[in-house]
């Protein structure tokens, strides 16, 4: 049993170095994601200054777009009135628009969920080493080992805490594109099948 208890604790103990990478590599994607973001919602304001008005005049009738091609949104609503005949090639626009979205998205998911995870697995492998300091005497070698692992709790609660809030921020913007695009593909739809009627006499 001693000797199993040993292959657990040099397990454990080699993991330790990969998990402090982790955390790190993380905690700068989360940085890195929070100032995409932030670029984002600047795009965002300037954007709804363009496309608010045009919607509104969508509604009226069909235009095609003038604004220029500076966000996702802004160029998939270009995209589109090229397949203005094609509701099969204006559907593929909506999907690749979907599937950019999801990609983005899942990166925000997987650092709300894995950082905790990854700051939790950083909080216990040094408290084995700190429990055998501290029944050794070694003081310095536990204090060491218990800061080791309250850094990494807060760390990866930190990543954790960025990658929700920006998971809920981007989840509402691809709601609202989304629902845009949608929008457009329908009246196109609309717009062909009065094209398609006949005219009556």
């Amino acid at each position: 049993m001693d000797y199993v208890n040993k292959i657990l604790f040099w397990i454990s103990s080699g993991l330790m170095f990969p998990t402090v990478v982790a955390l790190i590599v993380m905690f700068v994607v989360s940085l890195v994601k929070l100032g995409e973001n932030y670029q984002a919602f600047i795009q965002r304001v300037r954007q709804k200054k363009v496309i608010k008005p045009y919607i509104d005049q969508l509604k009226l009738s069909l235009v095609q777009p003038e604004f220029e091609s500076n966000s996702i949104l802004m160029s998939s609503i270009k995209e589109l009135f090229t397949f203005q005949d094609s509701l099969v090639r204006r559907e593929r626009v909506v999907a690749e628009f979907e599937a950019k979205g999801r990609k983005s998205l899942s990166i925000l998911k997987n650092l709300a969920k894995m950082g905790p995870v990854v700051g939790l697995m950083g909080t216990l492998i040094p408290m084995g080493p700190a429990l055998v300091g501290l029944s050794s005497g070694d003081i310095a070698s536990m204090a060491n080992n218990m800061q080791m692992a309250f850094a990494t709790t807060v760390v990866g609660l930190i990543i954790g805490g960025i990658g929700f809030v920006l998971q809920n921020f981007q989840q509402r913007w691809f709601a609202e594109d989304y629902a845009t695009l949608v929008f457009i593909v329908d009246l196109m739809q609309e717009e062909n099948e009065k094209k398609k009627q006949p005219v009556l006499k």
